[in-house]
């Protein structure tokens, strides 16, 4: 005769199951997309990188938080409300003062990172920055990871500000570069702007370095675009 336990349905143990299911799906895409945000941040090194993925689970405090054992939050939750007029004008007066390009070359990629992000916004500033060091330097500089989103920056500001008499440089720039470490990791993470800049840019030089010591048709298969016949 059979046994009638054989036939009941765990629903606690099914309940658990779906739990645990519907966590690890969560946290899959909840993980995925903070690679993402990491990328479009620009962080430095895989650290940061790996730390924003592992700290993806939480959750930003609200107005109405409080710490500290329940004693009232003293501090402003925007601090700058109360800033003077006089204050405004020093950080606007700050803003517009020249930039100044750095005229050594930096140790490690976070000292690089560091003199980069003080050119701001000023991509021409950048462009005469990256080319003023050769690609071997560049390379010793790079050569534990390239930061990532930076890659991607660098496609760019080649493309746009792209000049004949620099393509050599360029050329050699980008060879030294794809030998850093975790460097497919940045193709891969490429946004869909970049690699069109990066496209374009190889076609350009592709137009311009016609010689056969350029090994243009490896160049761009590392860099991820086929290569044009």
């Amino acid at each position: 005769m059979a046994d009638p336990n054989e036939d009941t349905i765990d629903f606690q143990k099914l309940e658990k199951e779906l739990s645990l299911a519907v966590d690890a799906h969560n946290k899959y895409w909840r993980e995925n997309d903070a690679k993402f945000r990491a990328v479009e941040q620009r962080v430095e090194t895989y650290e940061q990188f790996r730390d924003i993925v592992a700290a993806s689970h939480l959750k930003p405090l609200e107005k109405g938080d409080k710490g500290g054992l329940g004693r009232p939050r003293q501090q402003p939750w925007n601090p700058y409300v109360n800033k003077n007029d006089k204050d405004v004008q020093n950080l606007e007066s700050k803003t517009d003062q020249p930039l100044q390009i750095p005229g050594h070359l930096p140790k490690d990629g976070h000292e690089f990172m560091q003199q980069w992000k003080r050119l701001a916004d000023n991509q021409q500033e950048k462009y005469n920055y990256i080319l003023q060091f050769d690609a071997d330097q560049l390379f010793s500089t790079f050569k534990h990871e390239i930061s990532f989103g930076l890659l991607g920056e660098i496609l760019k500001l080649f493309n746009m500000h792209f000049k004949e008499e620099n393509c050599t440089d360029i050329f050699l720039i980008l060879k030294q570069l794809s030998n850093t470490k975790r460097f497919s990791l940045s193709i891969d993470f490429l946004s869909k702007k970049e690699a069109q800049h990066r496209d374009e840019l190889m076609a350009k030089l592709q137009t311009v370095l016609k010689c056969s010591d350029f090994d243009l048709k490896s160049l761009t298969k590392i860099y991820g675009k086929k290569s044009v016949e």
